[in-house]
């Protein structure tokens, strides 16, 4: 078992570190995405049958460029690595804002451009700009109200079963939003509401899975906080709309 072990993990080393494989990986072609998911089911079962300790959090540098937060096949396996990667103790920390796909892309080859102390690390606004409005609609609109969140202690999850890459995946969409709603953050409230994330947040208050629902009924108090403090044009009307939805969840409950 022990030298299985040493040779997943000298696969897995061959494989990472071979000329083609940030390239592959880093792809958004439809043409060759059957390529990027050989790959990225590969990486999967390396990455879980290897030894942990050869797992780095500095993965998260490509894996999150090269993940576009949606629920195709390639976009779950990536995300469900993260997850892997995170329950085996690898931090994401480093990594916040939790970019995603063409803007991950862009500081990815910023990083890797510039010199450590040339570079400007992204602000968290910076994760509003990743968000694709036609997906974004789409999202609301066919809304997987039957997506479990993933959770770190529940063993493997099994792919939603009608894989697309038109909608997000609110299993690590709500969990980035509530990241960027953080008390310490400045949030830009106007754009959070213009890009369509408050109003994915209401659509994720349908949701069967109850600790998705909890996370996004967090995330909107949050976004209440943030939004009192400021001044923009809709401030009003969108208060209003949060209390009106808070006081129908207090009174149906």
């Amino acid at each position: 078992m022990k030298n299985m072990t040493t040779n997943v993990t000298t696969v897995l080393n061959m494989l990472t570190t071979h000329s083609h494989f940030i390239d592959t990986l880093l792809q958004h072609n439809d043409q060759k995405d059957e390529v990027k998911l050989s790959l990225v089911q590969l990486l999967h079962k390396l990455v879980v049958s290897c030894d942990k300790s050869c797992l780095n959090a500095r993965d998260f540098g490509y894996l999150l460029p090269a993940y576009h937060g949606t629920l195709s096949e390639i976009d779950q396996c990536l995300l469900q690595i993260m997850i892997f990667y995170e329950s085996n103790g690898m931090s994401m920390v480093a990594h916040k804002p939790f970019l995603f796909g063409n803007t991950a892309l862009e500081s990815y080859h910023a990083q890797r451009n510039a010199s450590e102390t040339l570079y400007k690390k992204p602000t968290p606004n910076r994760i509003l700009a990743c968000i694709n409005s036609e997906i974004m609609i789409k999202s609301m609109e066919e809304f997987p109200i039957r997506r479990r969140m993933i959770l770190h202690d529940s063993g493997p999850t099994p792919n939603f079963k009608t894989p697309t890459s038109d909608v997000y995946d609110p299993c690590f969409l709500v969990p980035a939003l509530r990241e960027l709603l953080l008390p310490e953050n400045l949030v830009d409230c106007r754009a959070f509401l213009q890009q369509g994330a408050l109003g994915y947040l209401y659509v994720c208050l349908s949701s069967h899975c109850a600790h998705l629902r909890n996370m996004a009924a967090s995330c909107i108090a949050r976004y209440y906080q943030h939004a009192d403090a400021q001044r923009f044009s809709e401030k009003n009307l969108t208060l209003y709309v949060i209390d009106r939805v808070r006081n129908a969840v207090r009174y149906k409950d």
